[in-house]
């Protein structure tokens, strides 16, 4: 005997049913290794656009690298989906541009003397 033939529609609907009756799990997800994640499929491209911003003072860069992942860091990443690595990622740019235009701002302001180092 052939099982009963089901339009697409409805085979969806019972999916979403069925996880709709099931009961959320509870996922405990470790923070630390969410960082390390988080930080292994970052890093290359956070550190390519920390030297266009420095103008390839790899110093600089590698300092605001290190202020994106600590800021990552306080957001805690295990909160955030896999698919959110382009969230999290923009997020961390942004970060960085904000802190390389306060330092440049800083610089400006700062008296001739203290330029010239």
């Amino acid at each position: 005997m052939r099982p009963p033939v089901r339009s697409p529609r409805s085979s969806a609907h019972s999916r979403i049913a069925d996880v709709r009756r099931d009961p959320p799990s509870l996922v405990v997800v470790d923070t630390d290794r969410a960082l390390e994640q988080v930080i292994r499929r970052l890093h290359r491209g956070l550190r390519k656009v920390a030297l266009q911003l420095s103008r390839r003072d790899r110093d600089v860069a590698a300092d605001l690298v290190q202020e994106a992942f600590i800021w990552i860091w306080q957001l805690d990443p295990s909160r955030f989906a896999d698919d959110e690595i382009s969230y999290l990622r923009k997020a961390a740019v942004n970060h960085m541009v904000s802190l390389h235009r306060r330092d440049a701002a800083l610089r400006r302001k700062a008296p001739f003397a203290a330029r010239l180092r």
